[in-house]
């Protein structure tokens, strides 16, 4: 008989065969062809063996972990088969602990997208290149070990501001590098008037003149 029990087998059949087989591992192959959480609830409501009991609690808790019955099935089973108990809690507790990491992961993701917000709205600072590496390597961390925390708006909200960051810290660096030529230009300018001046002294009364125009070329 245990060898036609499969996925085809009637429901009534395999209710019968957990409920009055004598083979105690008959009933417990056909426990495992439940489908339903109805069926499962069913057979753990019914006077049954432990085993069997076991088997059923099992199965609820591993293809229905969120089920709303598991905290009065607990309760149902306290004084009458610790087993179940410990199976049915054991669940519930990962469950909850499941639950506690996956708030504190959606409070970081909401943190994160306050401060690029707050970065992307700031006036600059030298410190911007780093804060803004540090939120983004935190933002694709939780990306990754939590994508399905991450909602498809959330995402798009945080690389909006981030590509705002992003051209602001690429403006500067463009900036700055073009700064920096101005100035060696300028050094270079003033070297080649110090060492002309040496030549020809003649120049000195046109250096004010010069200095100026040196100065106005320095950039801010």
């Amino acid at each position: 008989l245990k060898t036609i029990i499969n996925s085809e087998t009637d429901t009534l059949l395999l209710n019968g065969i957990i409920k009055q087989a004598e083979s105690i591992e008959l009933r417990e192959s056909a426990v495992l062809w439940l489908s339903t959480e109805n069926q499962l609830l069913e057979i753990l409501n019914a006077p049954n063996h432990s085993k069997i009991h076991q088997v059923a609690a099992q199965k609820l808790c591993d293809e229905f972990p969120e089920s709303m019955q598991l905290e009065s099935l607990q309760q149902q089973f306290l004084d009458k088969d610790k087993n179940v108990v410990r199976i049915i809690k054991s669940t519930r507790e990962a469950l909850k602990l499941k639950q506690q990491q996956q708030d504190e992961v959606r409070a970081v993701l909401d943190k994160n997208l306050q401060t690029i917000i707050k970065l992307s709205t700031s006036a600059y600072s030298n410190e911007f290149p780093r804060r803004f590496e540090v939120i983004r390597q935190g933002f694709i961390d939780i990306t990754i070990s939590n994508p399905e925390l991450v909602s498809e708006a959330h995402k798009q909200e945080f690389e909006k501001h981030a590509a705002i960051v992003a051209a602001e810290i690429q403006s500067r660096a463009e900036k700055q590098a073009a700064d920096t030529v101005q100035k060696n230009q300028v050094l270079s300018d003033l070297t080649a008037i110090k060492t002309q001046l040496a030549i020809e002294p003649v120049l000195l009364p046109t250096l004010a003149k010069v200095l100026i125009d040196t100065r106005s070329a320095w950039p801010d």
